[in-house]
């Protein structure tokens, strides 16, 4: 994981030296080179209690599958439409299908988008 920037270096390596699993709980010296830490909550995860687990530490950021869902999410709302937008493609098909049309600029002038 990747120290956050208000935290202290100490305070850093405190809390990687006692970080459990947010698996299995537990938090043990042997296998603290298999605890991968969420670049994004800075949660710990044993490679080894992952579903399906994994045999290399990954290349670059690592994400939990909680954080990779929440980052999805994130995504898909940036890319929906705004609900203006999607009114206005119902009432242009609408308008299309009684056999009026109305502009794009007509749209805009209407809903100031």
């Amino acid at each position: 994981g990747v120290k956050p920037q208000d935290v202290d270096e100490k305070d850093w390596e405190n809390k990687l030296d006692n970080l459990p699993c947010s698996i299995c709980g537990e938090s043990a010296e042997d296998d603290e080179d298999k605890l991968l830490i969420c670049d994004l909550c800075q949660e710990g995860f044993h490679m080894f209690c992952l579903d399906p687990p994994l045999e290399e530490v990954p290349q670059g950021q690592w994400y939990c599958e909680k954080c990779v869902i929440k980052k999805e999410e994130e995504e898909n709302v940036k890319k929906r439409k705004n609900p203006l937008e999607m009114n206005r493609k119902f009432y242009d098909m609408a308008r299309k299908k009684r056999g009026k049309t109305i502009s794009k600029y007509d749209i805009k002038k209407i809903t100031g988008y």
